[in-house]
């Protein structure tokens, strides 16, 4: 019998020889670019059109099996190709040590990570059965791809069909994105609609998918990987999971995930990596939800993203449908003009694109007193609102349920960039008088307003799973201050209320839930209600929510006097995932907070120190006499 091996590393290394000739200049250089799943590449020196003065790109891609590695060190450069191919060393290494005993750990590492056990596991038995496979894919690509988009849809079926027919033949990267997807179709239906769908309640059933796609990754060495498919189910992983793991450990978790996307190259854009179209895209695609999800995990933890600005030069993914892109396809495809299957994205990541390149110095520029660079600022807010306007909102069809919740967000995040620009003049401790208090209280319930229109529209209720993570702290921490000092800015105070109430109504986890953030903005909401009195003529019935409220914290208050057990960060804290599962690293953390970064509010401007002292102290801004 043939050694397949054995025949691609000829094939790879005659690649490898051709390349060293052709930069030689002994054999002409063809014009036609060889396949990057055999060929090593190197790294031009070229820029996003789209993007401003990133780093020069000095590095080069390692490529081959399916597999990538991008070098930008010199240790590795000066090592030349024939000499060692990263990937395929490291795949070497990965087959020795499966021949290794079955009791010692294939990956210790990663296996400790996520506290399961330190030997694969065989997943086989918790596949689901062909049916239910594809009933899951159904629902993934219904409600989860749409907001993600790191799929081709028709490829990622013919994946599931291929794999829920004979299990055992995948392999460990496609059995990673096989019960990722899996776990994230359970995430995104409701208990009703699980036992609808698969017969088993929603909490057996997620607990089995999540503690299956941790063994996976484990399984697949997922610290050492240089698969993109691994990658893929990692992200896939973490965004399911982002409304259930503590703040801090997610964000190791998706700092992990940046270094695995920073290996693979995914922070230099394929095409000037010389990789084929397909792929070019769906890197793109791959990139562009870690980037900001790894953003918004370190801004909640107080610190800075991990990949700076201008060290990428990643491309926004392309605005066309599925249909437009094959894997074969030598040409990149011709752009689309108005809504595609993309258009949620596209609109997220330009969105993003400008927070992270204006966030930087909007607070500076009130204490120093720069109008200029806050004029600015302003210009460019309009520029953003007009150029989506134009590109996308207005091709929008209000009454499709993916363009209607885009239309929402773009809408949303230019007034929350509004309200950020001028919030920082708070903070600069310069008064303000009551028309800017009113300006910003319009501009904080118009915010508010826009979440409620989204979180009651019974035809968005397929995307609960990502809207239930939508928590804009700011304009509703802004609100309750204002409502709480009196009704000097206040024009409509039951509205307000009646708003207020509606908010609560949408999260009923701000009740149930234990985080910090959460029960200071309860405090600062019952401060808010007691002092109603202040506001003189504006009397109002009790809201049936602030009950609610007094009952969660007289509760949270009695506990304090239980003895607590011994706090073990490993395990998990969230009713979101059921007991008894493996040690995880799950908790009861501030994810709510979080994904207002992936759509377009970013946190990158919140100053968490002048909330907390807002929250405990509103009169500590000061208010102008003038107009009163």
């Amino acid at each position: 019998m043939f050694d397949l091996k054995a025949v691609d590393d000829v094939h790879e290394r005659l690649e490898q020889y051709e390349s060293l000739l052709k930069q030689h200049g002994l054999i002409q250089e063809s014009h036609q670019a060889s396949p990057e799943k055999e060929t090593p590449y190197h790294v031009s020196n070229g820029h996003s059109t789209s993007r401003s003065t990133p780093e020069p790109s000095t590095g080069r891609l390692l490529a081959g099996r399916g597999k990538s590695r991008y070098l930008d060190s010199a240790l590795w450069q000066n090592l030349v190709e024939e000499e060692l191919n990263p990937s395929s060393e490291e795949e070497d290494e990965t087959e020795n040590l499966q021949a290794a005993a079955t009791s010692c750990a294939l990956d210790p590492v990663s296996a400790a990570m996520f506290g399961s056990s330190s030997s694969a596991q065989s997943l086989v038995e918790l596949h689901p059965i062909y049916e239910d496979a594809l009933k899951l894919w159904e629902i993934f690509a219904s409600r989860v791809e749409p907001i993600t988009r790191t799929f081709h849809v028709a490829s990622g079926l013919a994946i599931v069909k291929r794999a829920a027919s004979n299990p055992s033949s995948v392999s460990k990267a496609t059995e990673c994105l096989l019960f990722a997807t899996y776990h994230f179709a359970v995430v995104a239906m409701t208990e009703d609609e699980c036992m609808e769908v698969t017969g088993r309640p929603r909490a057996r059933l997620r607990s089995r998918f999540h503690d299956a796609t941790r063994q996976a990754l484990i399984n697949a060495h997922f610290l050492r990987t240089t698969d993109t498919v691994v990658l893929q189910a990692y992200v896939l992983f973490l965004l399911a999971v982002r409304n259930s793991y503590d703040p801090h450990t997610f964000w190791i978790l998706t700092g992990i995930a940046t270094r695995i996307a920073q290996r693979i190259g995914l922070h230099r854009d394929g095409e000037q990596l010389g990789l084929k179209p397909f792929n070019v895209e769906m890197r793109r695609r791959l990139f562009w939800q870690l980037f900001p999800l790894d953003g918004m995990a370190a801004q909640l933890c107080g610190v800075r993203i991990s990949v700076p600005y201008e060290t990428w030069d990643t491309k926004k993914p392309l605005n066309v449908n599925d249909e437009d892109l094959y894997p074969d396809m030598v040409e990149p495809p011709i752009e689309r003009q108005g809504a595609t299957d993309m258009i949620f994205c596209l609109v997220r990541s330009q969105l993003n694109d400008f927070h992270h390149k204006t966030h930087t110095y909007l607070g500076e520029s009130w204490e120093t007193g720069d109008l200029t660079t806050i004029e600015r600022v302003e210009a460019e807010i309009a520029e953003l609102e007009s150029d989506i306007e134009s590109r996308f909102v207005r091709h929008c069809d209000f009454f499709e349920p993916l363009q209607c919740l885009t239309i929402a967000m773009a809408k949303s995040a230019t007034s929350g960039a509004r309200l950020r620009l001028r919030l920082p003049r708070g903070k600069a401790g310069g008064e303000m008088s009551v028309d800017e208090h009113r300006n910003l209280f319009r501009m904080a319930m118009k915010i508010l307003d826009y979440k409620i229109a989204v979180r009651t529209n019974p035809a968005l209720e397929i995307y609960s799973w990502h809207l239930q993570a939508l928590n804009q702290w700011e304009p509703l921490i802004w609100v309750l201050n204002e409502l709480r000092k009196g009704p000097t800015a206040v024009a409509d105070y039951q509205g307000t209320w009646t708003k207020i109430e509606l908010i609560y109504a949408c999260h009923p986890e701000f009740t149930t839930r234990k985080r910090a953030l959460n029960v200071a903005v309860n405090k600062l909401t019952l401060k808010a209600y007691e002092n109603r009195a202040n506001a003189e003529g504006h009397s109002m019935a009790e809201p049936s929510f602030i009950a609610d409220l007094r009952s969660s914290l007289d509760k949270r208050e009695g506990s304090r006097t239980q003895p607590m057990p011994p706090y073990n960060p490993w395990e998990p804290q969230s009713e979101e995932l059921p007991m008894p599962i493996d040690p995880a690293l799950a908790g009861d953390g501030d994810a709510t907070i979080t994904n207002a970064t992936v759509d377009g509010f970013s946190p990158n401007g919140i100053d968490w120190m002048f909330w907390d002292q807002l929250i405990r102290d509103p009169d500590s801004l000061p208010m102008s006499a003038t107009n009163l």
